[in-house]
């Protein structure tokens, strides 16, 4: 126990002066969001959706970006 001691000790000490932020308050409608930062500050948020979807159709291909700028499944160039 004595090292552990003293690697918490020598944490602490490498702590002070350090800027603590406090985590946003969060209640049962934040249920299956995750911390992002939103405007630059800490926040519960959605999880961004902007993949597309896919199914055992897409097996094999990979994300890749459209000249339209939009994500999307593609077969790898050969």
């Amino acid at each position: 126990m004595g090292k552990m001691t003293k690697a918490m000790e020598d944490i602490a000490a490498k702590l002070v002066g350090v800027s603590v932020t406090e985590l946003p308050e969060v209640s049962a409608s934040d249920n299956g969001k995750v911390l992002m930062v939103v405007d630059g500050q800490w926040a519960a948020a959605a999880i961004p959706s902007q993949l597309p979807a896919v199914t055992s159709s897409d097996s094999g291909k990979v994300l890749t970006v459209s000249a339209q700028g939009a994500w999307g499944a593609a077969a790898l160039p050969e």
